[in-house]
């Protein structure tokens, strides 16, 4: 913190922006308070839901507190922060980097992807449960999983233990983001089941589930915080989290109604394009330093 207040003085800076509300912050609110530079915050989701502390005093002493969600809102106020200072600014995606898909695929089994990191919070154990149960019903679904994490081996030997294949699931491991748009085409849904770890933790608003629903990809999630942005049966479809049955019930419905796709995704990217896009949400963040630096 010392090190970084010498640095604004050093440099003239008017501003202190640091996004996280936990070991960032306490950097940011200490240097300020040594350099009498003003400074603010965007909080996102694990630092305020499990590595949270001071959020009362860091709303307080910083000039602004963004946050992506309206549920984190409604959480930090229920921690008696003045919600007077926070302000919703989304984590957003540039449209252009993901263009609707033009054709319709045509797979022998329909494809059903996820993305992410693998850890408890994201849910791949309850899609792989699901998937398990589609296949006991019959029902033939290849899912593709892309990323790495604590759980990789875990999850893959959750998958053998449901009795499903390499021809079932597939462990895609990491892979650039250059070559998501092209992964989120080759899907007939995509589905990301976030729910709470087991230390209090939940998602925010996944950035994937926007970059899926701009690729013409139906999209189906938890109604865990993610309804500001899939919105059931409007924009997507929502289950309970940890529920296998409801997931598989959902996965079922999108694969087997196609008006229903048609609705879902075109409202989909009109609500990513509306509310959360780079650039707009860019704008939003500008004002906010455009009239503390005023004030």
């Amino acid at each position: 913190a010392s090190s970084l207040a010498r640095q604004l003085e050093a440099n003239n800076c008017d501003h202190l922006h640091v996004h996280f509300a936990h070991i960032p912050t306490d950097i940011a609110m200490y240097a300020s308070s040594l350099s009498s530079v003003p400074f603010s915050i965007t909080a996102h989701a694990n630092d305020i839901y499990e590595r949270a502390w001071l959020l009362k005093e860091k709303v307080d002493r910083s000039v602004f507190f963004a946050t992506i969600s309206k549920f984190n809102k409604r959480y930090l106020e229920d921690k008696g922060v003045d919600s007077r200072k926070i302000s919703i600014v989304r984590c957003g995606v540039e449209p252009a980097q993901f263009s609707k898909r033009a054709t319709v695929l045509e797979h022998k089994n329909p494809r059903v992807g996820a993305i992410g990191r693998m850890v408890e919070k994201k849910g791949f154990d309850t899609l792989i449960k699901a998937v398990a149960a589609l296949k006991a019903q019959g029902v033939g679904i290849e899912l593709l999983i892309a990323g790495s994490g604590p759980l990789f081996q875990q999850l893959q030997a959750l998958a053998l233990s449901f009795g499903l294949n390499s021809q079932d699931v597939t462990f895609m491991g990491a892979i650039p983001h250059a070559k998501v748009p092209s992964f989120m085409k080759s899907l007939d849904a995509f589905v990301l089941p976030c729910k709470q770890d087991e230390n209090g933790d939940i998602d925010g608003i996944p950035v994937v589930l926007m970059e899926a629903m701009l690729s013409g990809v139906p999209v189906i999630s938890t109604k865990l915080g993610i309804p500001e942005l899939v919105v059931n049966k409007e924009t997507g479809l929502l289950v309970e989290q940890n529920n296998p049955d409801a997931l598989a019930k959902a996965i079922l419905m999108m694969l087997n109604d196609n008006t229903l796709r048609t609705t879902l995704v075109d409202s989909a990217v009109d609500k990513v394009k509306k509310e959360f896009s780079l650039l707009g949400n860019a704008k939003k963040i500008k004002n906010l330093f455009v009239s503390h630096s005023a004030a």
